[in-house]
């Protein structure tokens, strides 16, 4: 799976958690100040990007994932 790929699914996991259209998901979307998500969400949307690519990401990572972008990175560095 190559990184486009990745990023159209974790966009797609996005827009989802978020309740918005994936055409609202760009990749330097913040997701708290642009989509309202908490750090509950965040940690749900984590989780499920971790179920849908089969990777475990630790948590100093994953809260440090403030923008699609770094959602994207966190995949593509996990994913092996």
């Amino acid at each position: 799976m190559n990184r486009e790929n990745i990023e159209a699914k974790v966009k797609e996991i996005i827009a989802e958690k978020a309740e918005c259209d994936v055409s609202e998901v760009k990749e330097q979307t913040n997701l708290e100040e642009t989509l309202g998500m908490d750090s509950l969400d965040r940690v749900e949307l984590i989780m499920e990007i971790e179920k849908e690519f089969g990777i475990t990401i630790p948590d100093d990572e994953a809260e440090n994932a403030i923008t699609t972008k770094d959602c994207v990175d966190l995949v593509v560095k996990f994913k092996k």
